[in-house]
């Protein structure tokens, strides 16, 4: 009776070491690029040399473009309809990016000197 209390206990044991032991799956998160304009949406993604230096770059075609990076805070840039956005993304699970129509996204871009809100969403 003792010896199947400690091969139980062993067993439990070797499941926890080897499962906090797997390699990276919880660094990783998944982007969600949903792509309305009718053309390529340019993303890059960047952090400093104190978070990894991580650096991605995207081309996200017409329609659900999905991508895993690794879980960080980021500078984000993206390009569509002939405009840019700087800003931040906090990319810690998962973060989902709506690109409407190039017609409907003019009040929400860059508009003379000042930045207006991206049009991000986060589930």
């Amino acid at each position: 009776m003792k010896r199947t209390g400690v091969l139980l206990f062993l067993i439990l044991l070797v499941s926890i070491l080897l499962t906090a032991a797997a390699p990276g799956y919880e660094k990783l998160a998944r982007l969600t690029v949903w792509n309305r304009t009718g053309s390529k949406v340019y993303i890059k993604l960047t952090t400093d040399k104190e978070h990894g230096d991580l650096m991605y770059y995207f081309a996200a075609d017409d329609g659900e473009n999905v991508y895993t990076v690794e879980r960080a805070l980021y500078e984000i840039a993206y390009q569509t309809c002939g405009q840019a956005v700087l800003g931040v993304a906090d990319i810690q699970t998962q973060l989902s990016l709506t690109f409407v129509e190039c017609k409907k996204q003019s009040r929400y871009l860059y508009e003379g000197r000042r930045w207006m809100r991206p049009i991000l969403t986060t589930p």
